[in-house]
């Protein structure tokens, strides 16, 4: 009961009962037994006349009796309020073991998290690159044909474009000789042609660079699949891991701090209340080991 009462003493009873025959109750507005509301009724309810001998059945009503015959009623309130404060002082320290417990079994997540990302080790953009590189290297082989295919229908065939634009420009420039009109147009067609042949050049290069290498896929598919295993074991996505290495860093720092008593709930800096008190949605054991401070 005491811990429902109210600071004011005051003492608000609620009853509810619906229609299927479900009842609820509040003292002071707190949720509360059947129990409770008895213990309630009893102290506030006593028993005149005929029945007025039943309330000496109550083990409460009799040791009143007895400290009062004895004179020790104030000794007895006594007592009562240290045994309340006794209670209540255990209640706390039990808290705080608990918090103490669940801020170092937070720290060793914390720890082994670290380990893990730290050794695995994930850049920035790394993931990005890698899925980008595994898919080049996933499909080497039409990358190639696709570039013999271009350089041969730009320069290399005999039916190729840069041939026949050179044959069109010969004979363009041919014609000229009896209209001078076909050799502007005939040099229109010139910077095409460069174009073609500069374009037929990057396509070569860009195949005798592109090396199929199925070892070279091997290790960036492993790569990648290290780095999911990661992120799906602290259920992130594999781009989030960096930003999770920090953030796990950060926090064990905290830790650190606190064990060396340099951070304290009422001085701690107000731009740090987030990271404490709510932001990081790993975890919802340091503010109450704040609490336990």
């Amino acid at each position: 009961m005491h811990d429902l009462a109210a600071p004011d003493h005051s003492l608000l009873l609620r009853r509810t009962l619906d229609a299927e025959g479900r009842s609820r109750a509040w003292i002071n507005g707190r949720p509360a037994t059947l129990a409770q509301l008895k213990e309630a009724g009893e102290r506030l309810v006593d028993l005149h006349g005929q029945h007025a001998h039943q309330s000496l059945t109550a083990a409460d009503v009799q040791r009143s009796l007895v400290d009062a015959f004895g004179g020790f009623a104030a000794l007895a309130r006594a007592t009562a309020s240290a045994w309340r404060a006794w209670r209540a002082a255990i209640a706390r320290r039990d808290a705080a073991a608990e918090a103490a417990l669940a801020s170092e079994a937070e720290r060793d997540l914390l720890e082994a998290r670290r380990s893990d990302l730290a050794t695995l080790h994930v850049a920035a953009d790394e993931w990005t690159a890698l899925a980008r590189e595994q898919s080049r290297l996933a499909h080497a082989e039409a990358l190639v044909e696709a570039a013999v295919t271009g350089e041969d229908a730009l320069t290399e065939s005999d039916d190729a474009l840069g041939r026949r634009l050179s044959a069109l420009i010969a004979k363009l420039t041919a014609n000229a000789a009896h209209d001078p009109a076909l050799a502007g147009i005939a040099e229109l067609l010139l910077p095409a042609r460069i174009q073609i042949d500069e374009a037929a050049r990057a396509l070569r290069s860009y195949r005798q660079k592109l090396d199929p290498d199925p070892s070279a896929l091997a290790r960036v598919e492993d790569r990648l699949a290290a780095i999911h295993d990661v992120a799906r074991k602290y259920r992130v996505r594999p781009e989030a891991l960096p930003a999770l290495l920090t953030d796990t860093e950060a926090r064990l720092a905290l830790f650190v701090r606190l064990d060396q008593g340099k951070l304290h709930r009422t001085c701690l800096p107000r731009e740090e209340w987030p990271v404490v008190f709510g932001r990081c949605q790993y975890s919802t054991s340091i503010p109450f080991a704040f609490a336990t401070w």
